[in-house]
């Protein structure tokens, strides 16, 4: 289960019974209060509402966080040093699913995803991939469809690559300057 301590949903509980219950009754109190606090990690943890307390990042393995309702989080050793909010390319790395920055000067460094944490190399980070709402990348133009660059491993362009052997493969539209819905084709176009 998911180390969370303050969780989106509230449900106005105390984290334990009030003292004034009778001593009898305690007992029977505590352990429906712990049920319905199981309850909400539950569905905390199921729904993908609230992430994993980055201590237990490096400990769980993908179908701990590849839930149904959120399949777009997922925690994943860096093979290399990765910023908050640049752009990853899932890789093979000795049998081990690794994340290194995504660059479109080939298909084999195409985008996956984008790093919502930072990370040196090995250490996991939060990763988002394929679609969503992203707030990790600034300086974007509202209403601009943005393109993996093939020249700034990780990085973002407004403009379609144009050179022979480079991908186009979109990243998102910018919602905002600092907003982007994300939709990575896993079906990039070479030129």
């Amino acid at each position: 289960m998911y180390g969370i301590d303050n969780f989106k949903i509230q449900l106005g509980l105390p984290p334990l019974p009030a003292e004034d219950i009778p001593p009898e009754l305690y007992d029977n109190f505590f352990e429906l209060h712990r049920a319905v606090q199981n309850l909400l990690r539950g569905v905390s943890q199921y729904s993908g509402i609230d992430a994993p307390s980055q201590e237990t990042w490096s400990s769980l393995v993908y179908s701990d966080t590849l839930l149904e309702s959120n399949l777009t989080r997922m925690y994943v050793p860096a093979g290399a040093v990765i910023a908050r909010g640049q752009v990853v390319n899932l890789y093979n790395n000795a049998g081990a699913l690794n994340v290194r920055l995504a660059q479109a000067n080939s298909i084999a460094t195409m985008g996956h995803g984008v790093a919502n944490s930072a990370g040196a190399i090995g250490e996991t980070i939060e990763v988002y991939w394929a679609r969503g709402l992203l707030d990790s990348i600034g300086g974007l133009t509202v209403g601009t469809v943005y393109y993996l660059s093939p020249s700034v491993a990780g990085a973002v362009q407004n403009t379609k690559p144009v050179t022979v052997g480079q991908i186009v493969q979109p990243i998102g539209l910018a919602l905002s300057a600092a907003t982007m819905l994300m939709d990575i084709p896993l079906n990039p176009q070479q030129l």
